[in-house]
């Protein structure tokens, strides 16, 4: 519910401070931007502590495709569908200094499809919200170089993973350099992190 509430005052601001300076639409029926972009903070947290290092960056990719214009009867306001992936690993690399070396590494991908609502504020700027449903798989490994050594053994102990059902409530805005490039900022919480920038391209 504290979510809900997050998105719809967020998403009221962005529609709040809409204009009316351009007739044509950022993001129309038939139009398709692909986001290719790198995320900040982690939702799942607990593998933040000291030691863990990032061994891929919470990289993700999402595409949306324009369906319904002029939603609610709102000139500029658009719908589109679509879906997203991200991956990204973190670890940790302990030096027995001669006793025993041995490394973890926590990985995390994430699937799902969205929904999105795009209202221009205007020729270059669009705001958008939307929610997204899907899965995320996570895998534990652990890897023991000692017993690797003395027994032949590689991973010995077991792999963990699990996976789960997302649901996820997000808002972003997107700004164009050109009509087909341009850079988006999103926020939410089921994602791979909770901050995300990159750079979107329109085709």
């Amino acid at each position: 519910m504290k979510r809900i509430i997050i998105f719809a005052v967020a998403f009221g601001f962005c529609f709040a401070t809409l204009n009316n300076q351009a007739n044509a639409q950022t993001f129309k029926k038939g139009d398709k931007v692909l986001n290719v972009g790198i995320g900040f903070g982690d939702p799942y947290g607990g593998w933040g502590s000291y030691g863990w290092e990032t061994k891929v960056p919470a990289i993700h990719a999402s595409l949306d495709y324009g369906i319904i214009d002029k939603i609610f009867g709102v000139d500029k306001l658009s719908l589109g569908v679509g879906g997203l992936v991200g991956f990204k690993m973190k670890g940790y690399d302990f030096n027995g200094y001669g006793s025993r070396d041995y490394t973890w590494t926590y990985s995390t991908f994430v699937i799902g499809a969205r929904g999105t609502f795009h209202y221009e504020i205007n020729k270059d700027f669009e705001a958008y919200g939307g929610a997204m449903i899907g899965f995320r798989y996570v895998s534990f490994d652990y890897d023991d170089y000692w017993e690797d050594y003395y027994y032949g053994w590689y991973n010995s102990e077991p792999d963990n993973s699990d996976s789960d059902f997302l649901f996820d409530l997000f808002v972003g805005a997107r700004y164009y350099f050109t009509k087909s490039i341009g850079a988006f900022g999103e926020v939410g919480y089921a994602n791979i992190a909770y901050f995300n920038l990159g750079v979107s391209f329109k085709f």
